[in-house]
């Protein structure tokens, strides 16, 4: 049973973000699979997944965070035996155009060669960069319409860069599992899209 603690649609599709909770229930399951044109970013806060981007598997543990690529297909393993809980936040580039334009400012990380190299964010990088304190603060954000909107498309700016800073630093991360098969179908559709 999912339990949604905070929700909220920024701008349409092109920015949400949901705090969810699903109760233990004794099975392993998938979530998925699924694509979209956003980039996402889950942080893990319990449980025990496995997420599963374009054939390759990376393990996740609680305060890990996991970035997907836009377009990516991607799928979650749960594991049934624990609760399940995280924040998620899918947001289009779109949003962001004009203003990293206006600044002058390039964020390499998303970029469709550069983004596929962060997949696993570990939870001593979220502590040391203090992501999860910004995606909390956007997450947590009671403040009245118009400032919420404001305060957290800011959050969102202040995260991104955020990730932008932690890819720069950080080696990739290797899956843990890939498939094959999956893995040449994919290549396959990206050369011939």
């Amino acid at each position: 049973m999912n339990k949604v603690l905070n929700k909220y649609n920024v701008i349409g599709d092109d920015f949400f973000y949901h705090h969810t909770v699903t109760e233990e229930n004794g099975e392993t399951y998938y979530h998925g699979p699924e694509v979209h044109r956003q980039y996402e970013v889950l942080y893990l806060i319990s449980g025990e997944i496995s997420y599963i981007i374009e054939g390759e598997t990376y393990n996740a543990t609680p305060g890990d965070m996991i970035f997907v690529s836009p377009n990516e297909i991607h799928t979650i393993k749960i594991d049934g035996n624990s609760t399940y809980e995280r924040a998620v936040v899918l947001f289009d580039m779109s949003i962001m155009e004009k203003l990293i334009l206006g600044a002058d400012v390039k964020l390499s990380l998303f970029t469709i060669e550069n983004a596929k190299k962060l997949r696993v964010i570990d939870k001593r990088t979220v502590s040391r960069y203090g992501i999860w304190k910004t995606l909390s603060a956007m997450i947590e954000c009671d403040e009245p319409e118009p400032y919420k909107r404001l305060t957290v498309v800011s959050k969102l700016i202040e995260f991104m860069i955020s990730l932008d800073k932690i890819a720069g630093d950080v080696r990739t991360t290797p899956p843990t599992e890939v498939d094959p098969l999956i893995q040449r179908i994919t290549e396959y559709i990206e050369r011939n899209i």
